[in-house]
């Protein structure tokens, strides 16, 4: 392990270099103003978590770490370039709320001065940085949340997911049932497969103001909500994306849990929320989704006890099941057929393509791959698989899926995107040419440097990897 003495020396080293980077490397007008406040690079070298702030406040916290994102794999290289680390951790960003709150503080003082009066109480705010709240701090945050409130806005990702759909149904009927006004909102709508869920009906594309209340789920940053929370700091953020930026005033991210619902089916009574029977059909899709039904390498026995927990309050595995995984419109069919006359391998790297000429031709009315990124990953010899899928605005989704010992969420990370070791995605701008060639660029190299038995020299090198796809 290494000292103390030496964790500080390497924390501020990369403190000072990261400053002058983003002041005298990159001209994104995204990052103009901002300070890098502190680093804290874990024992292990795995993550270096960099807190940043501005003199304008919070409002500008969405843009700032969606800037430091995208500009995450130059970063990344610079600092290993100047840095010599024997493993070089993977970087993530945070909002830094401290200078905010040491201002606040300083006006509450001297109101206190200048008046016989008190001010009001700071209330529940917590403006000691001393220590980084406990599970059981925010487990009160977020119960007091439920408590207080009576308005809520709840939003997830753009092309909804089962755990999207069931995260946002389980917990927006929840906080119903509790006798609060909820909206729930899906900037591309319900999928098909989806929408005989209880409550699925009440979910719509726009918010509505107000709202006391935002809350994002399932989502690892606020650029993949789709814009509907406009400028607004979310209040509470609840995800299990290891590459979650923690965008929100209060952030519950479990990146070892299986699905956000199945956060949700553990923490909702713990909150303050009962599950009744159509939270725990919408819980369970969730579940059921995000595993591939119960297959994806993250399954423990906790996982089906927690199923089963569902089952007894009256949601039917099989049929959800069915729903979720087996059954398929004859439009997704046909838009798989496209899918599959292009696929492509090339040792053990399977790809293929969807157009928008596709979508129309089969009449497919989604903006997604209507899942069949799971089928190719079923492919027998092959490690990753990609699908890139063209959008209408000269952009392309690019997905992403691993066999397990690969992580795929460093690439995706590095393009923009974001996601969980064995399946991530992104959002890349460009033609469809253009962004095919970056990602499998980057992804054959990727692939080239290890086993599926990878150490963590593989995550230093991912990120270089991206710098050089993106500028072929």
């Amino acid at each position: 392990m290494p000292s103390t003495l030496r964790m500080q020396r390497i924390n501020e080293r990369m403190r000072e270099e990261l400053s002058e980077m983003v002041v005298m490397e990159i001209s994104d007008p995204r990052l103009l103003g901002i300070s890098i406040t502190d680093v804290r690079v874990d024992r292990e070298f795995t993550y270096a978590d960099i807190y940043v702030s501005a003199v304008e406040g919070h409002e500008r916290a969405p843009e700032i770490l969606e800037g430091l994102t995208h500009a995450s794999g130059f970063l990344r290289k610079t600092l290993a370039d100047r840095i010599e680390l024997r493993i070089f951790p993977r970087l993530r960003f945070h909002w830094d709320p401290t200078p905010e709150k040491a201002d606040h503080i300083e006006k509450l003082l001297a109101s206190l001065r200048s008046s016989e009066n008190p001010p009001a109480a700071i209330g529940s705010e917590n403006t000691s940085t001393d220590q980084p709240d406990t599970p059981e701090d925010i487990d009160q945050q977020i119960r007091q949340l439920f408590q207080t409130a009576n308005s809520y806005l709840i939003v997830s990702h753009i092309r909804p997911d089962g755990d999207a759909v069931g995260s946002l149904l389980g917990l927006g009927l929840a906080l119903q049932e509790a006798g609060k006004t909820v909206q729930m909102v899906l900037a591309d709508g319900v999928p098909g497969s989806f929408k005989q869920l209880p409550g699925a009906a009440q979910i719509v594309r726009k918010a509505q103001p107000g709202f006391e209340i935002a809350i994002v789920l399932d989502a690892s940053d606020l650029l993949r909500t789709g814009g509907v929370l406009n400028d607004r700091v979310p209040d509470l953020n609840i995800d299990h994306h290891i590459t979650n930026l923690n965008f929100a005033r209060i952030n519950f991210v479990a990146p070892e849990v299986e699905a956000t619902s199945a956060i949700l089916a553990e923490n909702l009574p713990a909150w303050g929320l009962q599950v009744t029977e159509p939270v725990a059909k919408a819980l369970l899709t969730g579940v059921v989704s995000d595993t591939i039904g119960f297959r994806t390498s993250n399954v423990r026995s906790h996982t089906l006890r927690l199923a089963a927990d569902l089952m007894d309050k009256g949601a039917n595995l099989s049929e959800l099941y069915n729903r979720a995984l087996i059954r398929r419109s004859y439009e997704a069919a046909r838009f798989w057929g496209k899918g599959l006359e292009r696929l492509e391998r090339e040792k053990r790297l399977v790809w293929t393509t969807l157009t928008l000429a596709d979508r129309q031709k089969s009449s497919y009315p989604g903006n997604d791959d209507a899942d069949l990124v799971n089928i190719l990953s079923s492919i027998d010899d092959s490690d990753v698989c990609v699908i890139f899928v063209e959008q209408k605005n000269n952009h392309v989704k690019v997905s992403w899926r691993a066999q397990v010992g690969w992580d795929v969420s460093q690439l995706a990370l590095g393009f923009g995107g974001g996601g969980h070791p064995a399946a991530s995605g992104a959002d890349i701008p460009g033609t469809l040419d253009e962004v095919q060639a970056k990602v499998l660029a980057a992804t054959r190299q990727y692939i080239q440097l290890g086993q599926a038995k990878k150490n963590d020299k593989i995550h230093q090198e991912t990120a270089i990897l991206v710098s050089e796809g993106e500028n072929k």
